[in-house]
């Protein structure tokens, strides 16, 4: 998990508030961890080009 936090730029207490449910992320936190659930290379390489 601290993996992933690190290489998209999130805590290690969001990811785990987000596979647990805990909190309703905001709409932009929500597309971008959707985003990375279904194309993590994509995420990964726009992330590069940045």
């Amino acid at each position: 998990m601290r993996s992933v936090a690190g290489r998209f730029g999130f805590s290690v207490t969001t990811l785990r508030h987000r596979k647990d449910r805990a909190r309703r992320p905001e709409r932009p936190s929500s597309v971008y961890g959707l985003a990375i659930d279904r194309a993590p290379p994509a995420v990964q390489k726009a992330l590069q080009a940045a």
